[in-house]
Order: C-alpha cells, then sequence, then structure tokens
C-alpha cells in the first residue's frame, strides 16, 4: 500500500522471556511491495516478531533493516512503521479521517501531504465515503480497515 515502502531484512534476532527463549536466530526477508503472513500457534513469536520489528520490543541479538538502514537501535517513532492490533485501536472521538492522520500530524507533516496521504489510503481500503463517521459508526470489517489505513 505504501508506494515508498522499502524491503524489510531480519537476521538472527533472539528474544527470550526469563527463561523462555521465543525467538531463536529469526532470519527473514521481505523484498519491497511482497505481501508476507507470519502463521503459527499461539506463542510461537508472531506478535513478539512483530513488536520487535516496530519498536516495542527490545530484540536480546541480530539486526533489522529497513532498506539498507539499520533499525533495531532507533526508537520506534524513527522507524515508520505501523502495527495494526487485534483490537483495532481507534480514537473513538476522532473520526476515520483524524485517526488516519494522527500518526502523520504528530510528525508536523504538511496538512495537504496529510490530506493527500488519507485520501489516498482510504481509497485503497475503500474508505472513501467513510472520512466523516466515528468509529462507533463503523462495522467490524471497517474498523479495520481504519486500522490498516
Amino acid at each position: 500500500m505504501n508506494q515508498d515502502a522499502e524491503s524489510v531484512t531480519i537476521r538472527g534476532i533472539e528474544k527470550s522471556f526469563g527463561r523462555t527463549k521465543v525467538l531463536r536466530g529469526v532470519d527473514l526477508a521481505i523484498e519491497r511491495r511482497e505481501f508476507v503472513i507470519l502463521l503459527g500457534p499461539s506463542g510461537c513469536g508472531k506478535t513478539t516478531l512483530l513488536r520487535i520489528i516496530a519498536g516495542l520490543e527490545r530484540a536480546e541479538a541480530g539486526e533489522i533493516r529497513i532498506g539498507e538502514r539499520r533499525v533495531d537501535q532507533l526508537e520506534p517513532k524513527e522507524r515508520n512503521v505501523a502495527m495494526v492490533f487485534q483490537s483495532y485501536a481507534l480514537y473513538p472521538h476522532m473520526n476515520v479521517f483524524n485517526n488516519q492522520s494522527f500518526s502523520l500530524r504528530l510528525r508536523r507533516m504538511a496538512k495537504d501531504d496529510i490530506r493527500d496521504r488519507v485520501n489516498r489510503a482510504a481509497k485503497t481500503l475503500g474508505l472513501e465515503q467513510l472520512l466523516e463517521r466515528y468509529p462507533r459508526e463503523l462495522s467490524g470489517g471497517q474498523r479495520q480497515r481504519v486500522s490498516m489505513g
């Protein structure tokens, strides 16, 4: 969806919680515009790996690169990575447009650029007619698409 998306390279990622080793030397290469699904049973480390990529957890070993840039030592806000949680994490007091533009406004992006990006994402996700609605006025699938946007 993101036209500026770059490749993601994960090398040797390791993570433990106490004595429980959750990730053991995970290697993964995701090419630009490639669609990847992580699939596995509960507790196998899928969410932990995604949280490490996003910067919400620290790996004990390994590295993560987005394009040529190593990001595993950067703060989450510096990585330009988003995560959609199972519970949609939408602000109930904000309409669809404001929910989708929130992180862009935090980055102090120009208003015209914000409008263009939100409109482009809304078109891609089939949300163009819903930008003024609030989360309580949306179906579950629509909420999920807003979260992705």
